[in-house]
């Protein structure tokens, strides 16, 4: 089974204006992100537009980055689907586009009662393939947590072998670490502003939307925290913060891909129906980057 720890950031997906993928906007993008010290990527999570890309891009999203990592670091493949067969199917093609491990949520769409359904979702998920298996928690996107009960339930299963939280809920998440950390399942923080915190709770590492922008700071977070210097980790989330100021510009993802584009690495370009920023968005990620002390192009090089 595949050991996961340290800076896995959630990879944005470089697009071209048409909506195929921009294959040497992936070169630097990962190009960027391994020098900056990541221990794999996450293509095809939010950050990467899973769930509103076709199967055919999601499959060259999984092949390009695999090419472009070499071997590096490993590439973990999300598979935004509702129904579980759906799932499996998913699943089976990342694995069979190079992925070195498949990242699954709760069911999506419909609303359960009880970590029952949940349950029985991951773990047919988890049982359908050898490949290794990342728990995801995002209720905000699926309506449905996973709970302690459900870790417990599925972690059985050898090939399960991560949680990410991205709950933004503490509480929720030192119930879940706990319960992984009892499974020997490695733990991520997923909310950036709970980075130090995890780290310090002994979180393994740390999936950051922000990393793509600045992977530096998070791998400096986890090293500092690996070193027992706090004073170096509150500096590196004091960062983190000022960086997550960008997404105040308007849509999120929207806001990251146009930092993003503001350091030459891809271009701004969303999948439909994705909402690109209005007037003066750019602008104000191109102050909030300085602040935060990455380098940017100025609004006359654009």
């Amino acid at each position: 089974m595949i050991e996961l720890r340290g800076n896995i950031p959630p990879v944005i997906t470089p697009l071209r204006p048409d909506g195929t993928v921009d294959l040497p906007a992936v070169a630097r993008l990962t190009e960027h992100l391994v020098h900056g010290g990541v221990s794999g990527l996450f293509v095809l999570g939010s950050c990467g537009e899973g769930p509103t890309l076709t199967t055919a891009v999601r499959t060259e999203v999984v092949k390009a980055f695999q090419a472009e990592a070499a071997g590096r670091v490993p590439v973990l493949a999300g598979v935004p689907e509702a129904g579980t067969r759906r799932v499996i199917e998913a699943a089976e093609q990342a694995m069979a586009a190079g992925a070195d491990a498949v990242v699954v949520m709760a069911p999506q769409y419909f609303v359960f009662d009880g970590h029952e359904p949940v349950a029985e979702h991951l773990h047919a998920v988890a049982a359908s393939t050898p490949a290794p298996i990342v728990l995801y928690n995002l209720p905000s996107a699926t309506q449905n947590p996973i709970t302690p009960e459900v870790v417990d339930a599925v972690a059985v299963l050898p090939n399960v072998v991560a949680l990410k939280d991205s709950s933004a809920d503490w509480d929720a998440y030192t119930q879940l670490s706990d319960a992984a950390r009892q499974h020997g399942l490695a733990v991520f923080q997923g909310a950036e502003r709970l980075i130090a915190r995890s780290l310090d709770h002994g979180a393994d590492g740390a999936v950051a939307g922000i990393a793509n922008i600045d992977p530096d700071v998070v791998t400096a977070a986890i090293g500092a925290a690996a070193a027992g210097d706090r004073a170096a980790l509150a500096r590196a989330q004091g960062r983190i913060d000022t960086l997550f100021g960008l997404y105040e510009a308007g849509f999120w993802l929207s806001a990251l891909k146009t930092a993003a584009s503001l350091r030459r690495l891809c271009g701004p370009e969303l999948t439909a129906p994705l909402p690109r920023l209005g007037p003066g968005g750019a602008d104000r990620i191109r102050a909030v980057l300085r602040r935060a002390g990455v380098p940017v192009l100025d609004a006359a090089d654009e």
